[in-house]
């Protein structure tokens, strides 16, 4: 499939085995995309991916509250693409049983630059498998973390400052050797793991 155009994901579940490494070329199940022609979420809608080892740089839009899903059968799902925000607050919820890795930047759609403070809203961790933080704009004001996994795979401030985390359902953040600045930190259930500091 060589579509390039917007693909928009306005409720439901749009569920895709592939995913096309370099933004506009190649070819996957959902088109090959183009240079700001985002993979749009809104509406709560999910983007559920159930193939194997994959990396792309494709690049998500929320324009309402939506979630990613990694249910890959085998590898690591990395997603090196930036996020773009199209209005605040909304929020994005990284689940599924596999193992991923969001490694793009939190911008504003309409400047298309890393945003300096808070865009609101919250970064929901749900599911039993593992995702990491990979970049230093993570730049929601509240990080849920509801079950499996979060790594936080930056060197220093993964997460905006004073960003509150909550973690329960017996869920952990793993900070790895990271540094971070962040407000509030409320331990519900679960665990904070690795030689980092908070």
């Amino acid at each position: 499939n060589y579509f390039n155009g917007w693909v928009y994901i306005m409720g439901g579940t749009l569920r895709t085995d592939t995913i096309n490494p370099a933004i506009g070329s190649g070819s996957s199940a959902i088109g090959r995309g183009y240079i700001g022609r985002h993979i749009a979420l809104g509406g709560g809608a999910r983007f559920l991916y159930t193939g194997a080892d994959a990396t792309s740089d494709r690049t998500f839009q929320l324009v309402g509250d939506g979630v990613i899903e990694a249910a890959n059968s085998s590898g690591t799902l990395t997603l090196n693409g930036n996020l773009d925000i199209a209005g605040y607050p909304y929020n994005l919820t990284l689940q599924g049983s596999g193992s991923a890795v969001f490694g793009g930047r939190v911008r504003l759609a309409d400047t298309g630059r890393a945003y300096g403070g808070w865009l609101g809203g919250t970064l929901i961790k749900d599911g039993t498998g593992s995702w990491t933080l990979r970049n230093a704009d993570n730049r929601m004001q509240l990080l849920d973390i509801r079950a499996g996994t979060l790594n936080l795979g930056h060197a220093d401030n993964t997460l905006v400052d004073n960003a509150g985390i909550r973690i329960a359902g017996g869920a952990t953040l793993d900070l790895g050797a990271n540094a971070d600045k962040v407000g509030v930190v409320t331990l519900v259930d679960g665990a904070i793991t690795g030689s980092g500091t908070l």
